[in-house]
């Protein structure tokens, strides 16, 4: 067993480009307007890098069951590493997203309990 369930939901593998020189994460539904994964035990979850290949600015607000929300504005062509300062382990990850249709994941930190 892995370490986080990604569901069925909306993640996809993405192909290298841009900001990232790697396989990354993208949204299966380029407007979705919320993406989430659970961790098979709970985790700290310390932050992703987000490219926004986008054309406008986008919103991104973390949360999780357990935890207080944290936002970011990500601005076209930027690559930001994310970083929520949590403490306290979490079941899950949750991302509301504004203007999420060009974002890419990467990088996905967490910390054992």
């Amino acid at each position: 067993m892995g370490v986080i369930d990604w569901g069925a939901g909306p993640w996809r593998i993405n192909v290298p480009e841009g900001g990232f020189g790697t396989f990354n994460l993208a949204l299966v539904a380029s407007k979705a307007t919320t993406a989430e994964f659970r961790f098979c035990w709970p985790r700290i979850f310390v932050g992703v890098d987000v490219y926004n290949r986008g054309a406008s600015d986008a919103t991104i607000t973390i949360h999780s069951p357990e935890i207080r929300e944290i936002s970011f504005t990500i601005k076209p062509g930027q690559l930001q590493r994310l970083r929520t300062g949590w403490r306290d382990v979490s079941s899950g990850v949750i991302f509301e997203l504004k203007n999420g249709e060009g974002l890419r994941f990467d990088n996905l930190a967490y910390l054992p309990e």
